[in-house]
């Protein structure tokens, strides 16, 4: 863990916290999922750093200024534009719970409009929210324990989601609900099932019974991570 929060001061130092420019070198406004890949790696510097919640809501936020500003002068195609993955911009920040990020996005016409926009795999901006993959993608997937490059940006970032008031995933599907999102609990748990061929057959068995998708997986995520933890720290006393 001290290897990595070595190797990510590089990274603080870049996107320093009060100074992150809303706009690129050549004075153009950023577009929308630049500045959400530019929020994950800023999560992920807080996180190896200060790991302050208050530091993650400020990144946060200075996001949501540059899609406000992107909105005010760039190309209003942008914001429903799909990238490598296929997700749009509301896919994008639904899948990492970044509530505020996606409430902004949600101001436009054309991302309300565009709400229920799936990506090859099925995958929609309400679908991934119920999924709240960065607090579970250790259910989905228990192998992710078993590499530290992924689980430790995973593990390192918790605190924006669990000292949140109201929890960003279930604060992001409020928000999509709210404007217009169809929802189908249905169709996310057997999105789920189709993902998470990896997931023990307790977990696969909650889900397929379960009346809320997020709220499962949320509660599994909590569990797993708690039990690989214990286990980390079982180990490290025997080591002594």
């Amino acid at each position: 863990m001290r290897v990595c929060r070595i190797a990510t001061v590089l990274i603080c130092a870049f996107f320093g916290a009060s100074n992150v420019s809303l706009v690129h070198a050549d004075g153009n406004p950023k577009k929308p999922h630049q500045s959400i890949a530019d929020l994950q790696q800023r999560m992920y510097a807080i996180g190896e750093t200060s790991g302050r919640y208050s530091d993650f809501i400020d990144a946060e936020q200075n996001a949501v200024l540059e899609i406000r500003s992107y909105v005010a002068a760039g190309d209003p195609g942008a914001l429903v534009e799909k990238n490598s993955a296929e997700d749009t911009p509301l896919m994008a920040s639904a899948l990492m719970g970044y509530s505020a990020v996606v409430g902004e996005l949600l101001k436009s016409d054309r991302v309300r409009a565009a709400i229920e926009e799936t990506n090859p795999k099925g995958m929609s901006a309400w679908i991934y929210a119920n999924m709240a993959f960065r607090q579970a993608i250790w259910v989905c997937n228990p192998t992710v324990f078993k590499d530290p490059f992924s689980w430790v940006p995973l593990f390192v970032t918790q605190s924006y989601y669990v000292q949140s008031s109201e929890n960003p995933y279930k604060k992001t599907r409020r928000l999509l609900e709210g404007a217009g999102a169809k929802a189908s609990m249905n169709q996310a748990k057997a999105e789920w099932q189709e993902t998470c061929k990896l997931q023990d057959e307790n977990s696969r068995a909650k889900v397929q019974s379960s009346k809320d998708l997020l709220e499962t997986v949320l509660a599994e995520g909590n569990e797993a991570q708690a039990r690989f933890m214990a286990e980390q720290q079982a180990k490290q006393a025997t080591r002594k």
